[in-house]
């Protein structure tokens, strides 16, 4: 999940930047580079990212590490290390992607978000077998783990994965509804 999350959120600040399109190109969105879209993708990373993150390095470090490394082994301000990893994640792509759309070069733009989000699939698809899983390191490599159920953390993770998906989705519509009154960016650049 944090090698996960790591991946994702590089997507999150493409993606916040892109709901916001058109406000973003026009600079009527606020002081540059710190803008509306942009303050709501850093609450949204900071209330709810983080904290969730933490809770499951914290709760299911094991699976957390995605079964990597030996929990114990980790030093102990990593957790430290994956909030501030994940916060500069969002700021320095949101802050690429909105450079992007100022210059009017959308298409580059989604190229970038393209990449992340391939980035994060890649990651599922390598380790999302694992992520079935619940148990310690040990357990999951000597092959007695057992499978994610409602009694050893399934309940925790379709919280956790509740609580960044849905805060998210009401933070790029609210981003897309506002994005919507502005007119259409005259002359894009439509080049990558």
């Amino acid at each position: 999940m944090v090698i996960l999350a790591l991946l994702v959120i590089p997507f999150l600040g493409t993606l916040f930047a892109l709901s916001a399109r058109r406000q973003i190109a026009s600079g009527a969105s606020g002081p540059y580079p710190f803008d509306r879209p942009f303050l709501r993708g850093l609450f949204y990373v900071i209330a709810f990212y983080i904290p969730v993150l933490g809770y499951f390095y914290h709760a299911l470090p094991a699976w957390s590490l995605a079964y990597l490394i030996e929990p114990v082994r980790m030093p102990l301000l990593f957790g430290l290390v994956l909030a501030s990893a994940s916060f500069s994640g969002f700021f320095f792509f949101y802050l690429a992607t909105q450079a992007l759309l100022r210059a009017r070069r959308p298409l580059t733009a989604w190229l970038a978000a393209a990449q992340a989000a391939l980035a994060a699939a890649t990651c599922i698809a390598l380790f999302g077998d694992d992520l079935r899983y619940a148990g310690d390191y040990y357990n999951f490599h000597t092959g007695t783990a057992p499978l994610l159920s409602f009694d050893n953390g399934l309940a925790e993770v379709l919280i956790g994965l509740a609580l960044l998906g849905l805060p998210a989705l009401v933070l790029l519509s609210w981003n897309a509804r506002e994005d919507s009154a502005f007119p259409p960016i005259e002359a894009e650049d439509t080049r990558w």
